[in-house]
């Protein structure tokens, strides 16, 4: 039920941007995002990535049987498993937060949908809004299936919380942009027809530089094909944002 072509596709790692534009104009996407250095991006991603841990447990109901304050305490022990997991990882309490999700399902059907119940309230206990997370089912299952049923009865077949501790995250230093020299020319097979084609590093790129495919961008990780029809432009930070000429320079 998620349409491609209202996203934008981000591109990493050493291959990624080579096929990227191809991949976009298969899907109808307009736009292509290739980070700074992108083939460490996984590796930097993870300097920045929060401890996470899922605490799920099966609890089959009639929905319309389901008492919020009761429901509430099951949350809570969810919450408090993930609570002590992340304290044994040496994460203090202030760096940590919690969201709930039930999976939801029509009577009689064989899969649930996950449906995002919200951040666990602030200090005392609170009942769920059971109602209010009955429309939200059906307005999620509208938008994944293009169809509900909101008169069916509906069941509760497991409830979940996601425990994040929060991580400091290191700081990023720009690029620094070397001086521009002459740019080297060759000729490119793009769906078979030959295209003369700059070779442009990517070091000499600044913030607010705008090539024009075709192009070939090369770096020490990576390399980023630019095909005929595309442009890139360059952001603060060193990425590059690819996009037809139709949507350049239009803000997303």
């Amino acid at each position: 039920g998620i349409d491609p072509r209202t996203f934008s596709l981000v591109a990493f790692g050493g291959a990624g941007p080579m096929h990227a534009v191809d991949l976009a104009n298969q899907l109808d996407i307009s736009e292509v995002i290739v980070p700074v250095l992108p083939g460490t991006f996984s590796a930097w991603g993870m300097l920045h990535t929060d401890f996470r841990r899922d605490v799920r447990r099966t609890l089959y109901r009639d929905l319309s049987q389901v008492d919020g304050g009761d429901l509430d305490a099951e949350y809570r022990r969810l919450e408090q498993e993930g609570a002590d997991f992340l304290s044994a990882e040496g994460l203090p309490a202030e760096a940590v937060s919690f969201e709930r999700t039930a999976d939801l399902r029509y009577a009689g059907q064989e899969y649930s949908l996950t449906v995002p119940v919200g951040l666990a309230p602030e200090g005392a206990a609170g009942p769920i809004d059971v109602p209010v997370v009955r429309q939200l089912f059906d307005r999620l299952y509208m938008e994944r299936y293009g169809h509900s049923n909101p008169a069916a009865p509906a069941e509760l077949v497991k409830i979940g919380v996601v425990a994040t501790g929060q991580v400091p995250r290191p700081a990023a230093a720009a690029p620094v942009t070397q001086a521009r020299t002459g740019w080297d020319h060759r000729k490119v097979l793009f769906a078979g027809e030959s295209h003369d084609c700059s070779i442009v590093p990517r070091e000499q790129l600044a913030p607010g530089d705008q090539v024009e495919g075709g192009a070939i961008i090369e770096e020490a990780t990576s390399t980023t094909v630019v095909p005929p029809g595309w442009a890139v432009s360059v952001l603060e930070g060193g990425h590059l944002v690819i996009r037809r000429p139709a949507v350049m320079g239009q803000e997303r």
